[in-house]
């Protein structure tokens, strides 16, 4: 078919539609639809709920009396406890108004001491020296905490325990709300004695020095507590039968022990120390007994200790741990792995106990691996220095032996000395909220709560550490809010940002730091977060911009009616023109509908508003756009529907049955001029112009998202309709430069005056948006055909856009 006959017949079908539109009675006017009323109710009858609590050990289900004596006493278990063990706090938390327990709360247990005063100036101390286990109540109110106090102030007798429930805001005021409540446990010291002798191997014939000490059980290695009051007394030590009584002085009783001639080769002799702790009569301190079973029989009269003595003939290697020293009788020397330098000395001998004459190859093991390899000199003396690098080598007290190297004919009986092995801990990059903060600040707000959670591990050999204490602190001087890491080295944290914060202040620092354990030394980590305190919305009505507690009567210059349809497009940022993200808004409209909405990764949002949602004509709407996490921060405008105008409403009459109306018949007549106007002018002319190849794109994609208009753009590329293509990716590149640039105004403005305004940008190279421009502006307003590689150029230049969007997320 020939193209004039393709117009001739689209002509014919025009003219026929105009008829048939005449024809077409005029829908009738049907009363008004009203809505159920539960699209428009709102509940307004929300209960505060204001609650006061206490702590009922015990826990108790009935109804508590508020004189605290009538509170189970009954609250810790065991009543008595040898100092440093642990035991259980029990108890509940309740509301008293109404009986029932209160879930999820916090419950602190400190051992001899607290005050409110100290919890609010100054709780780091206050913990560190005197809490001894936390919990949190369970879904009736109960809590049972196991408690232990292993580094605190080490009090004997009736010591106080206090169980505290810090208060909760949610509950009403925290001065309150809090509370604590007291039990007493009964607490035994116990007595160590620590004993050293200068070597483990001793040749039949020869002598040996030993050391022996008191030592309370709060001892440290920074901070012995030997038991002064036995200075003048005697330790007894039993070796090889012989029982021999050593004065103790300055602490210490010390003295040479001999190993006869005759006396039992290749095996160990025990070398006992015991003293009777009793005959000093102080009050709640017993001897080295393990169970609290063992409190008032023999046993906890005593204070006994015992080391084996190998006893040899023939060739020996012995040697001592010079570097570094062990900071006292009782510990091991203390060597962090990876980073301590260990220093050994000694000698190698005959049978006969002299040197062999030659130098001999000796290797040194810790904990049974070979570490490092030296050569004795012809006098039988041997030193090494060396740090141990065995990341495989567990924290604690782990051996150390020389022995000779095969191969060379002779066979030494060999000491083994002990070290206690430390390690460095490290935080590992923290996540907040689930996403790691190397990769971006968290964004929060007074009061808000960051989830902040982690691993803590062996800075060496990347072991996990279980058990650690790590806190989290806000600025520094906030609330210490702690927890232990699990089997993994995992913790989980949850702080809440102080409710009072600088409105100038655009970053907060949180420093978390973990306490140092038996085998591991403390590690800290700090990171910021932005803070803000204020919100900013941007608000379109389809291209129009709002300002905030304004009346909106037009669109476009246009009235606004109620069939009209109206997109919401915005941005909300904080003080300091940083973008919100990820955060909630909620929509009220009049208190009658409420819509809420999620900003996307850019702070941008987009909402439709039809007629759908049920408002009415002719009534002014307040609409309040709320960020939902601070209610105070609101954006409001006011807008009206307006009724149809009667000039799009116009009724036509029904037409009398059997026959065509009037205006019907005027409709027929005039089309039919109209058709023979235009044929007429066609054959005039002869030919019509060549028309575009394609379609433009309807107007409603205007308020298309991107994934949508990309779609479109897809579609054309397999229609061929490329025309069609580069104009829906100018529009694209439109809605990119609202939602990534923030150019809200990028459809108002020409190709090229946008085109200026994103160059000035600096974030996208001036090529790719010039052959946007210039494939856009040919397929917009030529008339010549659009080609295949044109519509690649526009796409390729599109998709580059994008690529340098991405390479600069944080680019305000």
């Amino acid at each position: 078919m020939k193209p004039s006959q393709v117009r001739l017949i689209a002509i014919l079908l025009l003219s026929i539609s105009i008829t048939f539109i005449c024809l077409i009675p005029s829908a009738p006017n049907h009363p008004k639809t009203d809505f159920a009323s539960s699209q428009l109710n709102v509940d307004n009858n929300q209960v505060v709920t204001y609650l006061t609590a206490t702590i009922s050990a015990g826990g108790p289900k009935e109804k508590i009396s508020h004189d605290p004596g009538s509170l189970n006493p009954d609250s810790v278990s065991p009543s008595v406890i040898l100092r440093g063990r642990s035991f259980t706090a029990n108890g509940r938390l309740i509301d008293l108004d109404t009986l029932l327990g209160i879930p999820n709360e916090p419950i602190w247990i400190y051992w001899s001491h607290f005050s409110w005063t100290d919890l609010e100036t100054d709780r780091t101390t206050l913990d560190n020296n005197f809490k001894v286990g936390e919990g949190i109540t369970d879904g009736n109110g109960n809590f049972s905490i196991t408690c232990v106090d292993n580094d605190h102030s080490k009090r004997t007798g009736f010591v106080t325990v206090y169980a505290v429930f810090p208060g909760d805001p949610l509950l009403g005021p925290i001065e309150l709300n809090r509370q604590y409540t007291t039990d007493t446990i009964e607490c035994y010291a116990t007595v160590q004695m620590g004993m050293l002798t200068n070597t483990t191997i001793v040749r039949e014939g020869n002598s040996f020095s030993v050391a022996a000490g008191l030592l309370f059980d709060n001892s440290t290695v920074l901070n012995p507590q030997f038991v002064s009051n036995a200075n003048g007394n005697d330790i007894t030590f039993d070796w090889l039968g012989s029982l021999y009584n050593i004065t103790i002085v300055s602490d210490i009783a010390a003295t040479i022990l001999a190993v006869p001639l005759g006396t039992t080769v290749g095996v160990d002799h025990p070398l006992e120390g015991s003293f009777n702790i009793s005959t000093l009569s102080l009050a709640y301190t017993v001897g080295n007994i393990i169970t609290e079973a063992e409190l008032g029989t023999s046993a906890a009269d005593w204070c006994n200790t015992t080391t084996n003595i190998f006893v040899f003939t023939g060739a020996g290697l012995v040697f001592d741990i010079d570097e570094p020293v062990a900071p006292g009788i009782g510990f091991f020397p203390e060597v962090v792995r990876g980073n301590t330098s260990v220093t050994l000395s000694g000698v190698l001998s005959d049978s006969d106990g002299d040197p062999f004459g030659y130098g001999v190859d000796l290797t040194v093991f810790v904990d049974g691996s070979s570490t490092m390899g030296v050569t004795t000199e012809d006098n039988g003396n041997f030193s090494i220095s060396f740090i141990i690098n065995v990341t495989s080598l567990p924290v604690g007290d782990n051996s150390i032996t020389v022995d000779v190297d095969t191969g060379q004919g002779i066979t030494a009986q060999t000491e083994t000395e002990f070290i206690t092995v430390l390690g460095n801990s490290t935080i590992l990059t923290p996540s907040v909220n689930g996403t790691l903060v190397l990769v971006e600040n968290p964004h929060i707000m007074p009061n808000e709560t960051l989830q902040i959670s982690g691993t803590i591990r062996d800075a060496y050999s990347s072991a996990a550490i279980a058990n650690m204490n790590i806190s989290a602190q806000w600025e520094g001087s906030g609330l210490v809010y702690e927890t232990y890491t699990s089997a993994t080295g995992a913790f989980s944290i949850s702080l809440i940002v102080p409710l009072t914060i600088n409105p100038s202040l655009r970053n907060g620092t949180v420093n978390l730091f973990s306490t140092s354990t038996q085998y591991y030394t403390p590690s800290n980590y700090s990171f910021l977060v932005d803070v803000f305190t204020e919100v900013q919305f941007s608000i379109q009505l389809n291209s129009t911009v709002v300002i905030d507690d304004s009346e909106v009567t037009t669109i476009g210059g246009d009235q606004i009616f109620i069939n009209s349809n109206i997109t919401f497009i915005g941005f909300v940022e904080d003080q300091f023109s940083r973008f919100l993200k990820n955060r909630d808004i909620i929509f009220n409209i009049s208190g009658l509908i409420t819509i809420g909405r999620t900003l996307n990764d850019s702070g941008y949002f987009t909402m439709d508003i039809n007629r759908t949602l049920g408002y009415s004509e002719n009534i002014t709407y307040s609409i309040i756009i709320t960020f939902n996490d601070a209610p105070s921060y609101d954006f409001t405008f006011d807008i009206e529907f307006l009724s149809i105008p009667d000039e799009i409403l116009t009724t036509s009459p029904n037409p009398p049955p059997g026959g065509l109306s009037n205006l019907a018949i005027i409709g027929i007549l005039i089309a039919m001029v109209s058709l023979i106007i235009i044929v007429a002018v066609v054959y005039a002319f002869g030919r019509f112009r060549k028309s575009k190849k394609g379609m433009l794109p309807d107007p409603d994609v205007e308020f298309m998202d991107l994934p949508s208009i990309m779609k479109q753009i897809t579609e054309a590329d397999k229609a061929k309709d490329y025309r069609r293509g580069i104009v829906l990716s100018f529009q694209a590149f439109e809605l990119i430069c609202m939602q990534d640039l923030r150019i809200l105004s990028a459809r108002d403005q020409s190709p090229r005056e946008l085109a200026r305004l994103v160059a000035s940008t600096n974030r996208i190279p001036v090529r790719d948006v010039t052959m946007l421009v210039m494939r856009f502006e040919e397929a917009r307003f030529s008339d010549h055909r659009i080609t295949k590689n044109q519509f690649n150029h526009a796409m390729q230049a599109l998709e580059n856009v994008q690529l340098a969007l991405k390479q600069d997320p944080k680019a305000t």
